[in-house]
């Protein structure tokens, strides 16, 4: 897309409509002078309301002024002559002959003259407009720029009259939205969305030069169809003439004001006056960029900072700044903050960055603090530089514990390794050693994705830990809800309220365990144990490491409630991790310590919780509100890992436009840094949603990516994965095989007891077909795994199973309560079958609307049951001729059916006779009309 491209220029009026209002009623009297600051698209704004006069009937004209045309005599207003009669040197017969010609335009129609930057006019051309205006000949919509000044008999026509003054600010970020839409389309990247509006400041003119330049030069990229913004890019030549023509009316110290601002925003303003103070500031020069309204003082929390106006301008400044002026001004700022008390997390951060840019007097304590504090924000592009850094500067094997970590988490196990590899000397013996371990154990899984190799290290247990206690057994497929108090009492280990020694004895670590589990580097090693073990499925070991740590520090640290929280709602007991992450607001004489990306982890876990106990508007609240404020600190793994749970909860509530839209994002923002290996899971989620949106094609590709990313890490996804499959192979309209998949995805979640996924497994089983064989174990779950969405599915199925018109009316009331539309719908879809064949025609009339209506919310999605339980497609085929005559009606030939069902060919037509026959249609495309809807076989990969 190059800058002619429509989209990119020809951008509809929006946001505006305040202000046109405003200057159509100001035509009336005379006009209006449009005031606003440089970029703010006074211009466009101008020229929309001239057009608009112009359609009304009126004669128009639009006069630019110049800077340069500002020594010509009536420079501007020359052009309403004709060109026929030429003009004498007497201003006066100038003045005479243009109010002659306006006066006899305006006897014929009233006038509306546009003059755009008004002031740069001339006195004489200034003079003739406010002549004209003040007399009735014109009316004037003229712009003048905020902060220069203008012509008196401009300025006078506004303070005088007939004109109205009319300011013009910034569009709001709705109104950026909305343009950016135009431009790019709907899929844009939300930490993109938020940091392209906050560069332009609502500014219209920067907007566009930003987007053509960005894509001219490569900083606006598309992945997996969604707009990505690299800030390390460089901006567009058109956008660089323009801050250049902005910062050439600047005098050299004035410029280096804004040089430092852009180097250093937002700039405290104690750092501000320090600098000023040392020398490399003049006090006169911040004065004149404020009074000259490029900068702006603004309160971030207790701190008043400087700011640049717009914030564009500071990236752009940075990039053509000379390497060498912008080491020597990070340089300044890194001596001043040295100096100054640092408060903030973000101060350390910034001091380090600015002394790794100037490559001196870098502390390498002080770079590996930063690059910990790197990654804690999940920015670990960042953590590798800083670590990379302390290692340089000598930082030791602390340093290649960091980079190895960093490296791992981005999925560069190799590299990490290597790193790992020459620093195993160093480790020691005892704890330390432990902890190198526990290193090398997530470099080996997370990195290299070996999960036997990580698991071998693991093996070996830690110097002086004990064991959790045998809790009691968990229910399994024999027995059911029985043991549901027993895992009560196991649930106590992991407890906040029992993080003393369970019996009240003394801890068997004593003291000397307590002091190792206290230090950071103890609980970080045990937390990546945990997590390596939850990851591979084997939860109940998990919680029963996270028992022990409890046991010996007394405490849940922030590292490892998180897995308690997970490895209880994997396992069922929903209401025990809901009670564990549930941590309220803290209590005034409690400080927590959790770092942004503890406290991301224990939402996100909750998060999981609140989806799988079937409390979705409380989930899609914490993931809405994860998602805005990952946005807003411009934390983009933060805001990836937010989309995807927004994906999933979009998935389960049918909205499968939005489900798509989200996981794409959560994919393409992962591309070249899978961290912590979650792609795969991604992709089959998104192959899921794409099947639902009835776009089999596009599903199997999903899938075929997300099995290409198969390895031995993160083996607790799989029943997820595999019930995701199930639908792929629905879209394609094998209902039997997807029936069995799902089935299969219920018994790898029973086998790992992950009670939660095997019910939703078995449920889904039961949409595609088989709800009577799944009933049995499904009610038994129902009874024992927490919160309201178990039962609420047993019950759905059971009213499945007995074709009861008004049990599945209250199955389909108990899920549609929940928040799950597209659940509901099928329900109400099988309820109107049930009806109709009982002979309750009202009832099946109700059904029948209520299925529409809740179909309505999602986005189009269409599964077996819905389409089941339309007017057209009648219980009565057999399933086998059903899934032939879908596989038919969706485009494949009969060879094909048969090859895929291990058929003859014979078999394959005599079932699409039946199919014929029952549903009174002739044709494959009849066929397709009738089971895929009336847009027949071109919708099919839709429906």
């Amino acid at each position: 897309m190059e800058g002619s491209d429509p989209a990119m220029t020809d951008w509809p009026m929006v946001g505006r409509d305040a202000e046109l209002a405003a200057i159509e009623a100001a035509l009336d009297s005379g006009g209006a002078v449009l005031a606003g600051g440089a970029g703010v698209g006074k211009t466009r704004l101008a020229r929309e309301a001239v057009d608009r006069a112009r359609r009304a009937g009126r004669d128009t004209d639009w006069l630019p002024a110049t800077r340069a045309g500002a020594s010509i005599p009536f420079g501007v207003v020359l052009p309403v002559l004709s060109p026929d009669r030429p003009l004498s040197g007497n201003p006066a017969e100038v003045f005479r002959r243009i109010a002659k010609t306006m006066a006899a335009r305006a006897e014929r129609l009233a006038v509306v003259l546009g003059v755009d930057d008004a002031h740069l006019l001339d006195e004489w051309s200034a003079s003739v407009i406010h002549q004209l205006t003040v007399h009735g000949l014109v009316s004037v919509v003229a712009t003048v720029r905020t902060g220069e000044p203008a012509p008196d008999a401009i300025v006078r026509l506004w303070k005088d009259g007939p004109a109205r003054r009319i300011s013009v600010g910034p569009l709001t970020a709705a109104t950026v939205s909305v343009l950016l839409e135009h431009s790019l389309g709907a899929l844009v990247e939300g930490v993109t969305r938020a940091e392209i509006d906050r560069m332009a400041a609502g500014h219209p003119l920067l907007l566009r030069e930003l987007l053509i330049g960005a894509r001219e030069d490569g900083a606006l990229a598309r992945r997996e169809g969604v707009w990505f913004w690299d800030a390390a890019a460089k901006h567009g030549t058109r956008l660089n003439e323009l801050a250049e023509e902005w910062l050439g009316t600047l005098d050299g110290a004035a410029r280096t004001v804004l040089e430092v601002l852009a180097c250093g925003e937002p700039l405290p303003v104690a750092t501000l006056d320090r600098l000023t103070v040392a020398g490399p500031l003049e006090p006169d020069a911040v004065e004149a960029v404020e009074r000259a309204g490029m900068v702006v003082f603004a309160r971030s929390g207790r701190r008043r900072v400087l700011r640049l106006v717009p914030p564009l301008h500071g990236g752009v400044i940075r990039g053509v700044l000379p390497v060498a002026r912008a080491r020597r001004i990070r340089g300044w700022l890194a001596d001043v903050l040295d100096g100054e008390p640092r408060r903030r997390r973000d101060d350390e951060l910034r001091l380090a960055g600015w002394r790794l840019d100037t490559g001196t007097a870098a502390r390498p304590k002080a770079l590996l603090s930063a690059a910990c504090q790197a990654a804690e924000r999940v920015d670990l592009a960042l953590a590798e530089r800083f670590a990379r850094g302390a290692r340089d500067f000598g930082a030791g094997p602390e340093a290649d514990r960091m980079l190895a970590l960093a490296l791992a988490w981005r999925g560069q196990g190799p590299e990490a390794e290597a790193v790992l590899a020459g620093s195993l000397s160093a480790a020691g013996d005892g704890d330390r050693r432990w902890q190198w371990a526990a290193v090398r154990a997530a470099c080996l899984y997370w990195g290299a994705g070996s999960s036997d190799a990580a698991s071998e290290v693991l093996d070996r247990p830690r110097p002086g830990a004990t064991s959790g206690g045998p809790g009691a057994e968990t229910p399994d497929g024999g027995r059911g809800g029985d043991d549901r108090d027993d895992r009560a009492d196991q649930n106590s280990e992991a407890d906040p309220s029992c993080e003393s020694d369970q019996n009240g004895e003394a801890d068997q670590n004593g003291e000397a365990g307590r002091s190792a589990a206290a230090d950071p580097d103890c609980e970080v090693a045990e937390a990546v144990r945990i997590w390596l073990l939850l990851c591979d499925g084997r939860c109940r070991d998990a919680l029963d490491l996270v028992s022990a740590s409890v046991d010996r520090t007394g405490t849940m640290g922030g590292e490892i409630r998180p897995v308690a929280v997970l490895a209880n709602t994997l396992l069922g007991r929903l209401d025990t991790a809901l009670a564990l992450s549930d941590r309220g607001p803290a209590p005034a004489d409690e400080v927590r310590d959790e770092s942004p990306w503890q406290e991301a982890m224990l939402r996100w876990t909750r998060c999981l919780a609140l989806r799988m106990s079937g409390r979705l508007r409380e989930a899609g609240e914490l993931a809405e509100e994860g998602y805005a404020g990952a946005v807003a600190q411009g934390a983009r793994g933060l805001a990836a890992s937010w989309a995807g749970f927004r994906g999933g909860l979009a998935k389960v509530r049918g909205q499968v436009v939005t489900a798509q839209a989200a996981l794409r994002e959560a994919v393409a923002a992962r591309e070249g840094e899978d961290s912590f290996r979650m792609t795969r899971s991604l992709l089959a989620d998104l192959a899921a949603a794409a099947a639902l949106a009835g776009d089999a094609t596009g599903a199997e590709r999903w899938m075929a990516r997300a099995d290409a990313l198969r390895d031995e890490t993160n083996r607790v996804m799989n029943p997820w994965i595999e019930m995701n499959r199930a639908w792929v192979l629905a879209a394609t309209g094998d209902l039997t095989r997807a029936a069995a998949q799902a089935r299969h995805a219920a018994a790898l979640a029973n086998e790992g007891e992950l009670y939660a996924d095997e019910a939703i497994a078995l449920y889904d089983a039961a949409r595609l077909g088989e709800a009577r064989p799944v009933l049995p174990r499904l009610t038994e779950l129902g009874g024992f795994v927490d919160g309201p969405l178990m039962p609420a599915l047993a019950s759905a199925a059971h009213a499945l199973v007995s074709s009861d018109g008004e049990a599945l009316d209250r199955a389909a009331t108990d899920l549609n309560r929940l928040g799950f539309a597209l659940h509901a719908a099928e329900l109400a879809a099988a309820a109107t079958r049930a009806h109709r064949k009982a002979g309750r025609p009202g009832r099946a009339a109700a059904a029948q609307a209520r299925t529409a209506a809740l179909l309505d919310l999602c986005e189009g999605a269409r599964t077996p049951l819905v389409m089941f339980g339309s007017d057209v497609l009648d219980s009565s085929l057999p399933p086998r001729v059903r899934q032939v005559a879908l596989l038919a009606a969706r485009g494949m030939s009969s060879k094909a059916i048969a090859e895929r069902l291990a058929l003859s060919v014979r078999t394959v037509d005599n079932y699409l006779g039946r199919a014929y026959s029952r549903l009174g249609v002739s044709n494959r495309a009849q066929l397709a009309t009738a089971l895929l809807g009336p847009t027949g076989d071109g919708q099919g990969e839709r429906e």
